[in-house]
This record gives structure tokens, C-alpha cells and sequence, in this order.
């Protein structure tokens, strides 16, 4: 299975990485609650993102130097739990 996932990037962290966020149900569809995708994002650091705008409510974000890595392990970890 090969799901596109599509991130959005946003300001840096307090560490100068660069944040990816991508919208819960993209990592687990629109029958999974918010929970289980952060359950499930959380293996690979992923958190729940923290915005002031409702715009960005239920999205999760990823702290990563290179976004090739990250794109591999998001789709490694959905490949895992047969999402």
C-alpha cells in the first residue's frame, strides 16, 4: 500500500529543525480517531501541533532535518501497521 501523504512545512522549532504537519486522518483515514494517529505517529516522534489557528486543529507534526527521511519512515511506519 502507498498512501501520498501530503505534509505542509512550517516554522522552525526552537532547535532550528525544520516541522512537517500533516492532517490525522491522511495517516490513518477518517474512521480512526485523532488518538490512535497520535499513538501511532508517536513511534516516529510525531506530536500533536499546537497551533493558534483552528485552521491546523487536528494535524501532527514532525520534527526532521531532511524531509526524504522522514517521507521513508512515515511511509515504513504506515507499511507496519497495515493502516
Amino acid at each position: 500500500m502507498s498512501k501520498q501523504i501530503e505534509f505542509i512545512r512550517v516554522k522552525k522549532s526552537a532547535n532550528g529543525n525544520h516541522r512537517y504537519i500533516c492532517h490525522y486522518y491522511l495517516l490513518t483515514g477518517k474512521d480512526k480517531p485523532l488518538k490512535i494517529a497520535l499513538e501511532i505517529a508517536s513511534k516516529i516522534g510525531g506530536k500533536k501541533y499546537r497551533a493558534k489557528s483552528s485552521r491546523f486543529r487536528d494535524f501532527i507534526v514532525f520534527e526532521s532535518k531532511d524531509f526524504q527521511t522522514l517521507q521513508r519512515n512515515v511511509r515504513e511506519l504506515l507499511n507496519s501497521n497495515k493502516i
